[in-house]
């Protein structure tokens, strides 16, 4: 991973209508597409999009704990499990994988 690239926690799953949901641990965002590589595009879009947003913001005091915002415990459960599963069978389930890509972002905070 380089300086200018976040690795985030992620997980995706098949929904019952035969979509991917896909959701970021570590920032409670997440995207649904028709496929595997459309979820992790939206998913990195929205990421982005989210990390952008927070540091255009005028108010420096909540930048902390808007960098810093874990998805519920059944997502980070979920996740755990997942992660687990994927290790002991060594292949990605069908219907949910887990991921770790890094994003690449381009951020800078005017001093």
């Amino acid at each position: 991973m380089h300086a200018n690239q976040l690795l985030l926690r992620c997980y995706a799953k098949r929904t019952n209508e035969g979509k991917w949901y896909a959701m970021c641990i570590d920032l409670n965002v997440d995207a649904e597409a028709d496929s595997i590589p459309d979820v992790k595009i939206s998913l990195e879009r929205a990421i982005i999009g989210y990390l952008e947003t927070v540091i255009d913001a005028d108010d420096r005091s909540s930048l902390e704990t808007l960098l810093y915002r874990p998805s519920s415990w059944p997502h980070r459960l979920f996740y755990g499990i997942a992660k687990c599963l994927n290790k002991i069978r060594g292949v990605v389930n069908a219907r949910w994988f887990v991921f770790h890509e890094p994003i690449p972002i381009r951020l800078a905070l005017p001093c």
